[in-house]
């Protein structure tokens, strides 16, 4: 077996390349899968559903169960 000769403590590992777009990338990509999960709890939720108010009115509160 030929072992790997040790790193030199001194050396630095080389650059990353597009490092900028990279991380630009994985931030655009993080906030869709928010939103988009976001999204998907509130359409799961009927949020975007049509939904009408219906208000009672009576004169007493007469044989009403809450």
């Amino acid at each position: 077996m030929n072992p790997t000769p040790p790193i030199p403590p001194n050396d630095e590992p080389p650059p990353v390349k597009n490092l900028e777009f990279k991380a630009a990338l994985l931030l655009v990509v993080m906030v869709l899968l928010v939103v988009g999960s976001a999204a998907y709890v509130m359409f799961a939720r009927g949020v975007f559903e049509p939904t009408q108010r219906l208000v009672l009115i009576a004169d007493d509160s007469e044989g009403v169960v809450v």
